[in-house]
This record gives structure tokens, C-alpha cells and sequence, in this order.
């Protein structure tokens, strides 16, 4: 239960940044592919063996997150229409991510691991143990404290970037950095 409510509200922390970063309703991790490249990374090291037993599959799941926001963001920089060519930008990354994460499971997973991982997939947290509270609990609070000691920016971003950087708010800073929480 501690863990499904980090989870939950990491992603509800998220999804709130993620709308007042990029001043769309619509934007979430889902739509914006973050949750697909996580997924993504994850199943690579879980299934593909990717880091050598170096990376763990939380470590990869957040290198896959923040892979598939760089190539997001890469994609909608040059189609270059604001805020609106990132959600749709997003949308084709998350298809993508899905895709090779579905590649992967289809092709190099055995019976047992696709079953798996398709419930990990799912969502499935009943396998979660007390060890695991380790890991979310102090990654979710992390995340809400480096969102509130930015809150003042938050609130200048829903006005837009232009307003936000009048105000004396670096914004590719910012940006980068609430990201990148978000991808965590």
C-alpha cells in the first residue's frame, strides 16, 4: 500500500508539473512517452541483460524515461509550433517506445518473463516488499521537494515561458531539472 501510493502520487505529482511546465491540460507522462521509454528501459535490462547486471531495473526504467523525453523534445523542437507540437510529438514517441518495448518482450522473452513483464506492465505491485519502500518512498519525496522548492517557478510557467523568464526564472534550467523529476 505505501508503494502504490508513492507511485501514485509521483505520477499525480507528474502529471500536475508536466501541465504547468508545458500549460496544456493534456499533458502527462502517458502522452508525453516518458512512461513508455521507462518502460522501455526497464524491460531492456530485465529481459535483454542491458548494463551487465550494472544497472537495476528502476535505473534503467529512469534512463528509458529520460531517452524518450531528450528524443521528444528533439522531435518537437524541430517541428518548431510551441507547446502543442510536444504533446503530439509525444504521442508518436510513446507509440514508439511502446512498440520496441513489445519487440522486445515478443522476441527475446521466454513464456515466463513475457508473463511477467506484462503484468509489470499492467501495473502490478504484488510482488512489491518492504525493501521496496526503500527505493519509493524516498525517490517520491525527493521528487515533491524539488517540485515545491520550484514551486514559485511552476506558478510563473503557467503564464508561460516568456513571462516566467521576465520574472528572472532560468527557464531551460527549470525545465530540465522539473523534467527530469518527472522522469525519476
Amino acid at each position: 500500500a505505501v508503494v502504490a501510493a508513492c507511485c501514485g502520487a509521483a505520477l499525480a505529482l507528474s502529471g500536475v508539473v508536466l501541465q504547468a511546465l508545458l500549460r496544456n491540460p493534456l499533458s502527462d507522462p502517458y502522452i508525453l512517452g516518458i512512461s513508455a521509454g521507462a518502460s522501455t528501459g526497464a524491460v531492456g535490462v530485465a529481459i535483454l541483460g542491458f548494463g551487465a547486471g550494472v544497472l537495476t531495473m528502476p535505473l534503467g526504467a529512469f534512463l528509458g524515461a529520460l531517452t524518450a523525453f531528450a528524443l521528444v523534445s528533439l522531435l518537437a523542437f524541430r517541428a518548431g509550433s510551441g507547446n502543442s507540437a510536444i504533446i503530439l510529438a509525444g504521442v508518436a514517441g510513446s507509440q514508439l517506445f511502446n512498440a520496441i518495448t513489445s519487440f522486445i518482450v515478443t522476441k527475446a522473452a521466454n513464456a515466463e518473463q513475457a508473463r511477467g513483464i506484462m503484468f509489470w506492465l499492467l501495473g502490478n505491485l504484488s510482488g512489491v516488499r518492504w525493501p521496496d519502500v526503500w527505493l519509493a518512498l524516498p525517490v517520491a519525496v525527493f521528487g515533491l521537494v524539488v517540485c515545491l522548492w520550484h514551486s514559485r517557478a511552476l506558478d510563473a510557467f503557467t503564464f508561460g515561458s516568456g513571462s516566467a523568464a521576465s520574472l528572472g526564472i532560468h527557464v531551460r534550467r527549470v525545465f530540465i531539472i522539473l523534467t527530469g523529476i518527472c522522469a525519476l
